[in-house]
């Protein structure tokens, strides 16, 4: 995602949300800079996200300003976050669809390279937890919403399809995700969010030799018939073509071709 002040034009994008290969990591990352994204443009009093400062490109936040958390799956608990709501970003299972006969998308017959793509299917599970069900509800509600009426920006930030099929589950108490004291009843609605992210790959020989050009030769005889064999020289004895003949002609060129 872009950040209010830098504009969202695609190299911003592309720059604040690089491909490393990792797409574990890179998808993840994706969706916690678009919550942040969200909850900064949220007014104050309405779980609104304060950045770090002005212009920072590093994503960084005001926890003493912030009305809320939104971070990946780790050791939260309720000492951590105190009274404010927290957002946990938890990956789900991910897989390659094998969208295609060995997900081949193209060949170079100069070098051997193959270059492969697939999608890969999987989902987000979002939990946004609250001290009580009506706050966890808004939340999820604002993060539901957003995903699906902004999800043109996830799609620019890398994900092939995204937002479309965003489930909202039942409130429960998210005791697994967030520990803490008892007596406080928190609560934690979780919002489903399915994927597609595409993947590239290429494979090639090591040190392939290197074509420097190619020779394309041509031959072309003609041989008339009129009840007699008008020029008898056109075959050689062994059958092979007799290049000297008069009925044979033998056109011949080079067409070089750049390494």
């Amino acid at each position: 995602m872009a950040r209010k002040n830098q504009g969202l034009n695609q190299a911003n994008i592309e720059a604040i949300n690089p491909r490393t290969g990792n797409w574990l990591r890179d998808t993840k990352e994706i969706i916690l800079r678009f919550l942040q994204d969200l909850f900064f443009q949220m007014p104050q009093g309405q779980f609104r996200l304060v950045p770090g400062g002005p212009g920072k490109l590093d994503y960084t936040i005001d926890e003493a300003e912030s009305e809320l958390i939104v971070t990946d799956q780790g050791a939260w608990n309720t000492d951590t976050v105190g009274t404010r709501p927290v957002v946990i970003v938890s990956r789900g299972r991910l897989a390659y669809g094998g969208t295609s006969l060995d997900q081949l998308q193209g060949l170079s017959f100069r070098t051997g390279v193959k270059k492969h793509t697939d999608l890969i299917t999987g989902s987000f599970v979002i939990n946004c937890m609250a001290p009580n069900g009506y706050e966890a509800e808004t939340i999820a509600m604002i993060v539901a919403a957003g995903s699906n009426r902004l999800r043109v920006l996830l799609q620019r930030a890398g994900f092939f399809e995204i937002g479309k099929m965003v489930q909202v589950g039942e409130e429960s108490p998210p005791g697994s995700l967030l520990s803490g004291d008892s007596t406080e009843d928190w609560k934690n609605v979780p919002v489903i969010l399915p994927f597609y992210y595409q993947d590239w790959w290429s494979l090639g020989p090591l040190n392939p030799p290197v074509l420097s050009g190619v020779t394309l030769q041509a031959q072309a005889y003609g041989r008339f018939l009129n009840g007699l064999l008008t020029v008898p020289d056109v075959y050689n004895p062994d059958g092979s073509l007799n290049e000297s003949s008069e009925g044979v002609i033998v056109i011949q060129s080079g067409v070089p071709v750049s390494g």
